[in-house]
Order: structure tokens, then sequence, then C-alpha cells
């Protein structure tokens, strides 16, 4: 009896002698010449393990010669705005020209009163821990009167000016050759005279005014209220104040304003905040007091100490 053969069966057989489509074949080659590829690649790594180990290294080697070229740009103006505009130029002017070389560090004391001498101890006590602040770079120190900005000392025996004779340079400078009024004020650094890299001069007497001011004596810029209290000099790391008393604190306050350690004028209401008065306007309280130190930059430093921030006047912050 002859075999019969159905219908269906027959489709089936003829369905697997159809040729995979074009598409199909690509993806069998593609996929064929991967798997060929990753087990040779494979095997010979497992075979010779040390040589790619080696090959690995001076590939990573010589691509890494590029880091001897290595610049991180930081500046704004550098990364977001198209070279040679003029707003680059003016930026890179201001920089080379007007570097800004001094920082203005400030602290804030608050307290029911400040014009008391327990405020004013604890305020004391905040200038000695500063004073004493060391920084450690390349394995040496660097304390806080080698960082700060210097300025001028009036000599403490010539209150309002200078009054009498002395010697400069071997030559004797008579009263009559020195301008009178004090020898340099608060307000010339607020008003930008002490970020010139000239020395700070007035007209009459130009020339000898500056002389004098380069041989006076110079100490770190800061400002308190405990320059009224005690004839310390600038830049010690403590002054003793245990036996002030507040009506001594008022009538400093209330009187001429004369610092005792730069033997100037300065006007300490600008360091307090929520003064209270009575009724003869005499200043009996407040509820807040400033203290600044005024810092100046080594630029030397800040082009050694390349980090990752933001340059703002010669000094990098970190962003």
């Amino acid at each position: 009896m002859a075999p019969s053969i159905t219908r269906s069966s027959t489709e089936n057989s003829d369905a697997s002698l159809k040729k995979p489509s074009f598409l199909k074949r690509i993806s069998n080659v593609i996929i064929g010449g991967l798997e060929g590829f990753f087990f040779r690649y494979g095997q010979a790594i497992a075979t010779r393990p040390f040589v790619t180990i080696l090959i690995c290294l001076a590939l990573v080697g010589l691509c890494g010669i590029g880091f001897i070229k290595w610049e991180e740009e930081t500046r704004p103006e550098k990364l977001w705005i198209p070279d040679g505009g003029q707003y680059i130029e003016d930026t890179q002017w201001i920089r080379e020209n007007l570097p800004a070389q001094y920082r203005f560090q400030t602290v804030i004391v608050t307290a029911d009163n400040v014009l008391t001498p327990q405020a004013l101890n604890e305020m004391n006590k905040i200038r000695c821990k500063v004073n004493e602040l060391r920084l450690k770079r390349k394995g040496n120190y660097t304390f806080q009167n080698q960082l700060c900005a210097k300025l001028p000392v009036i000599p403490p025996d010539t209150p309002g000016g200078f009054t009498g004779s002395f010697s400069l340079q071997n030559e004797n400078i008579s009263k009559s050759s020195i301008p009178s009024g004090n020898f340099i004020q608060d307000t010339d650094v607020k008003s930008g005279l002490l970020a010139k890299k000239e020395p700070i001069c007035y007209p009459d007497n130009r020339e000898m005014y500056c002389q004098t001011a380069e041989s006076l004596p110079q100490a770190c810029y800061e400002r308190s209220l405990l320059e009224l209290l005690h004839p310390g000099h600038p830049g010690e790391e403590c002054i003793d104040i245990s036996t002030i008393t507040q009506e001594d604190i008022l009538n400093r306050i209330n009187g001429n304003n004369q610092s005792l350690w730069f033997n100037s004028y300065y006007d300490f209401i600008d360091l307090l905040g929520g003064i209270s008065r009575d009724e003869n306007q005499r200043i009996v309280g407040a509820r807040a007091a400033k203290m600044i130190w005024v810092l100046q930059i080594n630029e030397s430093f800040v082009d050694e100490d390349v980090g990752t921030g933001e340059v703002l006047g010669g000094v990098r912050i970190s962003t």
C-alpha cells in the first residue's frame, strides 16, 4: 500500500527549505562575527595573560602623555564666551593692571550690649585666636602677621600728627617740613588708596611725606573696639583688658575716637550696630560690633597652587 502524504506535512517541508530573508542573513553575519571575534579574543587573553597586561599598560601610558600639557580652565569668560570678545579683553586687562591684593575678613559679635567688659573680653579672646593662627605649606608655617596687610604706625609720642623733629635717613627733618594732621586715615583704605602700588601721599610736601611714610614702622591692619581700650601694638597676639570698666568703654567710644594702636583717628562708631543713646545723644549700648582683619594676597602662592575653582581677583575658591 502506497504511503499517504498529507497536505500539512508537505507545506512544513516547503517552509523549511525556504532561504532566510536578507535582514536575517545580515543579522546572522553580525552575530556570528561578534561571537567569533570575542571567542578568539578571550582565547588569546587566556593563553597569554602577561602579554595582555603589558599591552594594556603600554596603551594607557601612551595615551597619558597628553597629561604633560594638562591645563585646567576655570575662568567663566573662557568657558562660555567666544574668544576675541571685548569682555574677555577687558577682564584680562583688569586682572593684569588692577589686581585685588587685599581681603577684608570680618567677624560680627552680637549681644544684648557689646559695650560691656564681658563682651569686650570675649572679643579679645577671638582676636587672640585669630592672631595665633598658622598655616602649614610645603613643610613651613606661615603666621597671621605674615599674611596681613601692613599700615604705617605713627609714633606714640606724636598724637594728632608730627609735632617734633626726628631723624630720617641720616637727615634731620624739622617740624616745619612735615605736613600737619594724621599720617594715614582709614578712609584712605576705603577709598582704594591702599590698593595702589605707590605710597599713600598728599599734594603738600609730597616727596617728604612719602619718604616719611616709608620710614615708619608697619603693623598688621585690623580694626576693632579693642583699639580704644589698650595701647597694645597691632599684630600682638593678645592684650590684657581684664581691668577695663564699662565707664571706660563708654568714655572712649564717646570721646575723640583715637586709635591707641595706630595713633590715628577713626570713627569707631562705624563698627557698631543697633546703637542705643541716652537723652543727651551719648552712646550707652550697642547690639553688634565688627572686628576687621585685612589680609594681603601672595600672588606667587596663587600662581603655584592651581586648584579646581573660580579665580576671584587672584584667589581660587572651590566650586
